[in-house]
């Protein structure tokens, strides 16, 4: 057997394994550091922009393996497929026999498509979730007319989004689009960018002042939760979208978006039907409302579930959610010795912050590999715990929905908040802006931020320093009033 002795093994080279391997190296530079991904390209934070003190902007990349250890002279990375850990002698068996010794192992191994077998293999279903599956659905596309998305979350978002020149059904098993990250107002809001038709793929958003005078261009709105809409709560990163060419195979340049909500696929119909149909078309498949679809192909772009590699252990008990993610401590470590795990591999076990969850984001997974990778370091040095970082006091995520600029600020979606006890404040500019507040005894709570807001650094204070607003009422949302000003 082939042994190679490494001080620190990352497993992954997604976003979670390369930020940890970045910051193991930066903060232990005498730690001999192999990262250890399934092929020869590696996704890495390539431009960090930071909106506020604890809102960050990422750009992903995919580099190859030699460009991302060049810089990093205490990092290699190996190609290889991890087939078991042995907790008990502390050493990774690859599916090629090659064992790998660790004295410090981070586990950064994401997340796989929630779907079937049986889905996956099916010859007209097509799984959006990597670089490669977007490659085959691109080259699918390409001689499509028509086609089902079955997904509610950020890549179905930008999918339907995106994509011209080709009918879209998209099923949705909510009552409104998007559920992760917005309720229904704001779902309701960015609607009529689909309904427009707009096919060059910007955002129609012209300014408030060209567009509605001054009294009229923005209503506040306050009500209590409990009279509200109905409040409910990628491995792509942001902008997975650009420089792909995603349009059909029909002449209209026009988006054609249908959309079927609170259903699901509950049937892909077999071959046969397909030949006593008339239509002739690829596959059939049939909803939960009983209606028949025929299309080209269909689009899964589902959520995931935690990919957790096997590991032997006899001394330790393997701590686990539900649902498989290992569960980690403050510092980031399993209940195994020597064992970390970050990203959509692990869930957060530590007594949480007010403002903060977890949840399968770029940012969230971006900030755990940072976490992990400082801890590691910390303990190859001394006998010591880090105090947790601050970017898990506050939930932020910042992205691009629809063409327009989101910014999702603590529970912006009341998530950990009696929804009996808390008033929402809500100021829409339409076609422009969105804002939405979540107030618990005069303090903002959370908040949602679609479009050019400018909101996002004075909300955050607010947030994370409990501040009592509560006698502005509605004019906390009013666009000439500057809030900072109240708190000089």
């Amino acid at each position: 057997r082939f042994i190679m002795a490494k001080t620190v093994v990352i497993i992954g080279g997604g976003v979670t394994g390369t930020s940890c391997a970045e910051h193991v190296s930066m903060y232990s530079p005498d730690a001999n550091i192999v990262l250890l991904a399934a092929t020869d390209l590696v996704k890495t934070a390539v431009s960090l922009r930071k909106l506020t003190k604890t809102t960050d902007e990422l750009v992903l990349k995919e580099l190859p393996k030699l460009m991302f250890e060049s810089p990093l002279l205490n990092v290699t990375v190996k190609t290889g497929v991890v087939d078991s850990i042995n907790a008990e002698v502390q050493e990774i068996t690859l599916n090629d026999g090659i064992k790998l010794h660790y004295d410090k192992l981070c586990i950064c191994t994401g997340g796989s498509p929630n779907v079937s077998y049986e889905l996956m293999s099916h010859p007209y279903v097509v799984l959006v979730r990597d670089t490669d599956t977007v490659k085959l659905f691109e080259q699918r596309l390409s001689n499509a007319k028509k086609i089902v998305v079955v997904g509610n979350g950020g890549i179905a978002l930008e999918l339907v989004f995106e994509v011209v020149k080709c009918k879209i059904v998209w099923c949705v098993k909510h009552d409104h689009i998007g559920t992760n990250f917005f309720d229904k107002g704001a779902s309701e809001f960015l609607l009529p960018i689909l309904e427009q038709n707009y096919a060059d793929k910007e955002c129609p958003v012209r300014k408030a002042d060209t567009l509605i005078s001054k009294e009229k261009r923005y209503f506040v709105e306050r009500y209590k939760l409990a009279d509200s809409h109905t409040i409910t709560g990628s491995a792509l990163g942001p902008d997975w979208c650009l420089n792909k060419n995603l349009c059909g195979n029909l002449t209209s340049e026009k988006r054609n978006v249908q959309i079927k909500y609170n259903c699901q696929v509950a049937e892909i119909l077999p071959s046969t039907f397909n030949i006593l149909n008339s239509k002739k078309k690829n596959v059939y498949v049939k909803l939960s409302n009983g209606e028949i679809i025929g299309c080209d192909f269909i689009v899964y772009a589902t959520g995931v579930k935690p990919n957790v590699p096997k590991i032997h252990t006899k001394v330790h008990q393997i701590k686990c959610s539900p649902e498989g993610h290992l569960l980690v401590d403050a510092n980031m470590r399993t209940s195994i010795p020597n064992i970390y795990a970050g990203g959509d591999c692990c869930q957060a076990s530590w007594d949480q912050s007010n403002y903060w969850f977890q949840m399968n984001l770029w940012t969230q997974a971006w900030q755990f590999g940072a976490f992990a990778g400082k801890c590691i370091a910390n303990h190859l040095k001394f006998d010591l715990d880090l105090p947790l970082d601050f970017c898990f006091e506050l939930f932020t995520h910042a992205t691009k929905f629809f063409g327009y600029k989101v910014i999702l600020l603590g529970c912006y979606n009341a998530q950990k908040i009696d929804k009996t006890s808390c008033e929402l404040l809500v100021r829409c500019t339409p076609g422009i802006e969105y804002v939405k507040l979540v107030m618990l005894n005069g303090r903002v709570q959370g908040a949602t931020l679609i479009g050019e807001t400018g909101l996002e650094e004075t909300l955050e204070n607010l947030i994370i320093n409990e501040i009592d607003v509560g006698f502005m009422g509605t004019s906390l949302l009013d666009p000439d009033i500057d809030i900072e000003d109240f708190f000089d």
